[in-house]
């Protein structure tokens, strides 16, 4: 069962969509092009599925984002910052906490 019964609409916006390239990049230069792949398209899938569970995110370690409703959920090494209005989630940033966690307080 979903949030409130209706399927939200998604929209990745673009800091996120370059967020998702220089994972794929990273992933690229450290393994192989499957395994960026793999990797990129693992952390869309679970975005979408934000669509039917759009509060499955925790609250983020910052406040001023946690008073404007954002969430962030976690996938595997990746911090996904989001937050719905209305029908639609939006999604921010897409950071590797271990190395672009400052990403997350712009």
């Amino acid at each position: 069962m979903n949030d409130g019964l209706i399927r939200s609409d998604m929209k990745i916006l673009p800091q996120a969509w370059r967020d998702l390239l220089e994972i794929g990049f990273a992933c690229s230069r450290q393994g192989t092009k499957l395994e960026a792949g793999t990797v990129t398209c693992g952390i869309v899938r679970k975005l979408k599925a934000l669509q039917d569970f759009s509060m499955q995110g925790k609250k983020t370690p910052l406040r001023r984002l946690n008073e404007q409703k954002y969430l962030m959920l976690l996938i595997d090494k990746y911090a996904c910052v989001y937050r719905k209005i209305e029908n639609t989630v939006y999604i921010y940033h897409i950071t590797e906490l271990q190395r672009d966690y400052p990403k997350l307080i712009k």
